[in-house]
């Protein structure tokens, strides 16, 4: 690995551009260098250097005095997807990203640098990825074909890859450019080599480690308090977090389609057999992907999110739905055999049935609270954990979708309870998801459709006018499917899902040294935040990411999220 200690840039007053960075920066000794420019150079040089601040504040600070020195402001301080920054040009040419990834100060602005970054534009990603490989580089995190960090070692500097085109519309600039870069990087441990893309590199002697004043050597350590984090994933071991990263499309981020490579069926010894399949890196890291619902089934299309180089994704269909069987939409399937800790133990024998040491787990709304559930009793089976529409299925939450939401929805809630004439609404709704449940047992399949019927157009409802809603989510299914999804829920729902009240909350102790990310939407109609914000209080090592532009059915940004988490985690 080489180290960046500093950064030589080439100008045409060395004595006008200091001045410019000490007003502007006000960086650290040494760390950018100037001398006199011999070379041409003309239009975009392909790359940007990134100062990673606290808060909006620091980057309006740093905008302010970058400004009054002589910058031109190629792009307003704004918010974005990543958190909040401003783009500018210093007088001597070079482009300047100022980015944090928080997007509401908390205070005055503390002009602290967390980290610098060098980004440079490349050609071909692929090629000049690997060629730092081959140098000793080590990826640090990654978006598939478009982004890539370094592992920074004991450097000032930062170092990142980005394809030009893509670095040049995101700093607000055209991508044409000629000549010398003007930008050389100073590293120990290195010979001097020039990369694919032109970009030099200097030997730079390394430094000795800072000397500490006698009063911070002999003090004591203080650990940061592990706390909820909103719209920010959390920094490991320094890294230089999202808010570098240009804005790039999702769907130029996401992987290419992966099919399944393998499929199969699990005997669970009770008549019950668990459709599966396998997809990605038949090596890779485990992950599994659990279900909503319940009974929703697992997706059938191909997937874009999990990193097919990287990960052995594992794709299920839970007991009585999808392809499972037997199906829920025939009477004789024997619901009795359908529980929550039947699921547990489904889960379980099939990790066992793949030879799967430790998995990650990847949900969302039924699914995170089934992952929950096997999580707090195989804790030492899990590597980390995605959860995205947050439900630990307590009886508030069963109440509130099934019940007071009716506040925004009265006519489709009246709808909903008359579908049962034979139940008298006495105020307690599980007597009211009960009587659903004898509905959906019925032997005639027309009274079983009808009451499917009313179910699904009453969830509908909820969602619909969320932002990013979608009109007929849970009811364009195929006729068995939704007769088995609310035969199943109704299951589920009307018996609390076997779990006793707050027992997912109560338990989430037994998580700690799990990471955990937490994604949802804060006008989420089927599950509120609050659910959400008490898990992650209750669980040590999960952060949070509440997003102002989604419901339960998410948005680009949450996925987005996702994405990333799922990226950052096939690192460990």
């Amino acid at each position: 690995m080489a180290d960046i200690d500093s950064i030589t840039l080439d100008v045409a007053d060395p004595e006008a551009a200091a001045r410019f960075y000490a007003d502007a920066f006000g960086l650290d000794e040494g760390l950018v260098r100037l001398r006199a420019a011999a070379d041409p150079s003309e239009g975009f040089r392909g790359f940007t250097l990134a100062l990673t601040v606290p808060e909006p504040a620091d980057v309006d600070s740093f905008t302010a005095s970058a400004v009054a020195a002589g910058a031109s402001v190629l792009k307003p301080a704004a918010k974005s997807l990543w958190g909040y920054g401003a783009v500018m040009q210093a007088p001597d040419g070079a482009i300047w990203k100022l980015a944090t990834s928080t997007k509401r100060s908390t205070g005055p602005a503390t002009r602290r640098v967390d980290d610098v970054v060098l980004l440079i534009g490349v050609a071909d990603f692929a090629a000049t990825k690997r060629y730092y490989v081959e140098r000793g580089f080590t990826v640090a995190k990654g978006f598939g074909r478009v982004y890539a960090e370094f592992a920074a070692g004991e450097g000032r500097v930062k170092l990142a890859l980005y394809r030009r085109k893509a670095l040049a519309k995101d700093l607000g600039v055209a991508p044409e450019g000629s000549g010398s870069h003007r930008l050389t990087a100073n590293a120990a441990g290195t010979e001097a080599f020039t990369d694919p893309d032109g970009f030099r590199w200097a030997t730079a002697e390394a430094r000795p480690p800072p000397e500490l004043p006698a009063a911070v050597r002999a003090g004591p350590v203080h650990r940061r308090p592990v706390g909820v984090t909103v719209n920010q994933l959390p920094r490991r071991g320094g890294s230089l977090g999202w808010s570098v990263m240009p804005e790039t499309p999702l769907d130029d981020l996401l992987h290419p389609p992966t099919v399944p490579y393998d499929h199969g069926f699990l005997d669970t010894g009770d008549g019950n057999r668990v459709y599966y399949e396998q997809l990605g890196a038949p090596e890779g890291k485990p992950v599994l992907y659990v279900h909503g619902g319940p009974g929703a089934g697992a997706p059938r299309r191909a997937t874009r999110a999990w990193d097919p180089a990287r990960y052995r994704v594992i794709r299920y269909d839970q007991r009585n739905c999808g392809r499972s069987t037997p199906h829920a939409s025939d009477p004789s399937a024997d619901m009795a055999l359908n529980t929550t800790q039947h699921l547990i133990d489904d889960m379980e024998l099939l990790r066992a049935h793949l030879g799967i040491e430790r998995w990650l787990l990847d949900g969302a709304s039924w699914g995170s609270t089934l992952i929950l559930a096997y999580a707090q009793q195989h804790p030492e089976r899990v590597s980390e954990i995605v959860l995205q529409a947050v439900t630990t299925t307590r009886r508030a939450e069963t109440d509130w979708l099934y019940h007071r939401v009716s506040a925004f929805k009265p006519e489709a809630w009246d709808r909903f309870r008359a579908a049962v004439p034979e139940h008298t609404w006495d105020g307690d709704v599980y007597a009211l998801l009960a009587a659903y449940a004898r509905r959906m047992e019925h032997p005639d399949r027309a009274v079983r459709a009808a009451a499917a019927d009313a179910w699904l157009a009453w969830e509908d409802a909820v969602i619909s006018d969320e932002p990013n809603g979608l009109p007929g989510m849970y009811s364009a299914r195929e006729a068995d499917d939704r007769i088995a999804f609310v035969r199943i829920c109704a299951h589920f729902f009307s018996n609390g899902a076997w779990l006793a009240e707050d027992q997912l909350l109560r338990g989430a102790h037994r998580l700690a040294g799990i990471p955990g990310v937490l994604v949802h939407g804060r006008y989420d109609m089927g599950s509120p935040v609050q659910t959400a914000w008490e898990l992650a209080k209750a669980w040590p090592d999960a952060r949070l990411h509440v997003f102002d532009d989604s419901g339960h059915v998410g948005g680009e940004a949450m996925r987005r999220t996702v994405f990333e988490a799922l990226e950052e985690f096939k690192h460990h």
